[in-house]
């Protein structure tokens, strides 16, 4: 999603906003009357993507705070509660004062917002310490019915938009400075049916079944106190190439600087190319910079290996040279570790939409392997495959990838910090399609190559546990 876009759609399509309000009239009742009561009246509050503030004024604020990135809604928002105050803002850059409100709410914003962590970590300063952030958000589930309905002009167009499954959410809360008090859905039929909606909506959302089929999500999450980072690490990022001469400058200056020491190792994979003479050129101007050769291809895993065994930092981080994981999205894997939340931090493609980077194959193989890992991690995975993970030095010498590890080395890492009880968590990763050059991975080949490891793992965990036995 483009910013400019999701700006231009709800500028384009506030003249009709309170129409559709009214339209919807019923759906809107319900969504008012969860915040009325999560949220007690006469607290300092920030609505951020307020539209025309109709949720912020049914929570009767002393403090009311409007927040949303189309001018047009603001002017409405203005006109209709002139006793609150209204900032035009993008949300993902919020830049308001330290512990200003009480709560933070958003209401149906999270699916319009192109980076979710970001949009949390400018939260995070707003909220007072035990301050309240609470979250509604349509279930992906729904994705098909609404665009059913707005084709039927029974429901307000969407724009665009990308909906995240609310575990996914809760996820990324818990990597800031949020307590999860507690999440679930809520509103089975959004639509008036006479008494039968509101029957509905009262049983289902406590059917442990059922109420996954409610059409909202909903998240309430606790700030917990403030605690200075203390923890002082360094860090190596392990990039293997072949062939990749046009990627490696690019993506070497779009790495954010990051620790106490950083030091950047390209392995060169046998590349047949000018990737070895690039990287030796970048060495003399930058002097984080390192490089690991050999003359024949090995494949990823094996250059993996290599990188990590030269890296000297504390936190260990893979990134693929085609740049498809976005290099800036380092830094937020780096800040799992700074604020002490995980030990191995596994990127995940699947949370933000992949429809046009990734092919088909790829999608429906990956959420394959995800569930044969989560069965047997028994722990959700979304994505074993995303080349881009971090975990601690330490901890890699006692999982220490073997010559018989899977080619890319992913299966292997979760495997390894799964037998040593480490905290896994997925960070989400905007994924786009290569910029230069040409993508190694075969669907049906490798497919079957990782079909063939996964069995492994089966019979490896199967062993374990009779031996613990």
């Amino acid at each position: 999603m483009e910013k400019n876009k999701i700006k231009e759609h709800f500028n384009n399509v506030a003249k009709d906003y309170l129409y559709w309000k009214e339209k919807n009239g019923y759906y809107f009742k319900q969504v008012k009357n969860f915040y009325k009561k999560m949220v007690p009246g006469g607290q300092s509050i920030l609505e951020i993507g307020c539209g025309t503030a109709d949720v912020l004024e049914a929570v009767r604020p002393k403090l009311g705070i409007g927040v949303d990135i189309s001018q047009e809604m603001i002017l409405i928002a203005k006109k209709r509660y002139p006793g609150n105050l209204f900032i035009i803002c993008d949300s993902e850059n919020l830049s308001l004062k330290n512990k200003l409100v009480r709560y933070i709410i958003m209401s149906d914003v999270i699916e319009h917002v192109t980076d979710v962590l970001r949009i949390f970590e400018e939260t995070e300063p707003v909220i007072e310490d035990s301050g309240y952030l609470i979250i509604n958000t349509i279930n992906p589930l729904w994705g098909g019915i609404f665009s059913i309905l707005e084709a039927f002009n029974l429901k307000m167009p969407e724009g665009p938009h990308n909906f995240i499954d609310i575990r996914d959410i809760v996820f990324m809360a818990e990597l800031l400075s949020f307590k999860i008090e507690k999440y679930g859905y809520f509103i089975f039929l959004p639509g008036k049916i006479f008494f039968i909606s509101d029957i509905l909506n009262r049983i289902i959302p406590h059917f442990p079944l059922l109420r996954r089929l409610c059409c909202s999500q909903y998240l309430i999450a606790q700030k917990e106190e403030s605690v200075p980072q203390k923890r002082n690490l360094s860090v190596s990022i392990i990039i293997p190439c072949f062939n990749e001469e046009e990627n490696v400058p690019v993506c070497l200056s779009r790495i954010p600087h990051m620790g106490s020491y950083q030091e950047i190792i390209f392995v060169n994979d046998g590349s047949v190319d000018r990737t070895e003479e690039m990287i030796k050129e970048l060495m003399a101007g930058d002097e984080r910079v390192r490089l690991v050769s050999y003359p024949l291809c090995q494949g990823k895993g094996y250059a993996v290996r290599k990188g990590f065994d030269a890296a000297k930092g504390d936190v260990l981080m893979i990134l693929d040279a085609d740049m498809s994981v976005m290099p800036e999205d380092l830094s937020k894997f780096f800040g799992v570790f700074l604020r002490d939340k995980a030990d191995f931090v596994n990127g995940t493609r699947m949370v933000y939409t992949v429809k046009q980077s990734m092919h088909i194959l790829h999608v429906l193989g990956n959420k394959i392997f995800s569930l044969i890992f989560t069965l047997l991690l028994k722990q959700r995975i979304t994505d074993t495959l995303c080349g881009t993970k971090a975990l601690l030095k330490k901890d890699y010498e006692k999982i220490k990838l073997s010559s018989k590890a899977d080619p890319w080395g992913d299966f292997d890492l979760l495997l390894g910090a799964a037998k040593l009880g480490l905290r896994i968590k997925e960070m989400p990763v905007r994924y786009q399609k290569r910029i230069y050059g040409h993508s190694k991975m075969q669907p049906f080949k490798h497919g079957f190559i990782l079909f063939l490891r996964v069995l492994r793992t089966l019979k490896e965990m199967k062993i374990d546990r009779l031996l613990k036995n």
